[in-house]
């Protein structure tokens, strides 16, 4: 888990699906998106400066979410 710049939670649960919650005054958090599962998806950073997500998988692969969507 990580926060964003702007203050979301950023999280990788075990089958490497990324998603990024909005903790306020509610119950739960809310879900503001969710990407792609990443298989074997090992780690997980937030660059606070831009607020581009990293997630590194065993396949060598360096994977940028930007505002929910991926690139690599």
């Amino acid at each position: 888990m990580k926060f964003h710049p702007d203050g979301d939670l950023v999280t990788m649960d075990f089958t490497g699906r990324v998603s990024k919650y909005r903790i306020g005054d509610k119950e739960m958090p809310e879900l503001i998106w969710h990407c792609a599962t990443f298989k074997g998806a090992y780690a997980l950073c937030v660059d606070q400066n831009t607020g581009l997500i990293y997630v590194t998988a065993p396949d060598h692969m360096l994977y940028i979410i930007s505002a929910g969507m991926l690139s690599c």
